[in-house]
């Protein structure tokens, strides 16, 4: 069995973590501290999160025909939704 490295995964699931941190802070009144921790972290958060992913990413012909059967089912829901207006 393979060893997995797991501190991507972790750094993957800091990042969410700060961004649910980011979204709730935006419930109740700001203050100067809130307002640079929230600076900093979202100059790192999503950035970091999408070189990660796309560090992982593996495409492959499964992935391709799936996306390419939800993209028509869309584009066949868009298409019926606007053609009833």
């Amino acid at each position: 069995m393979i060893n997995r490295d797991n501190s991507p995964d972790a750094i993957k699931g800091m990042c969410i973590l700060l961004m649910v941190f980011g979204h709730v802070s935006y419930i109740g009144s700001f203050t100067s501290s809130l307002y640079t921790v929230k600076a900093f972290i979202y100059t790192f958060h999503m950035p970091l999160f999408l070189i990660l992913s796309g560090y992982f990413f593996s495409f492959n012909a499964n992935i391709q025909n799936s996306a390419l059967k939800i993209l028509k089912r869309r584009a066949c829901n868009g298409f019926c939704v606007t053609a009833r207006f």
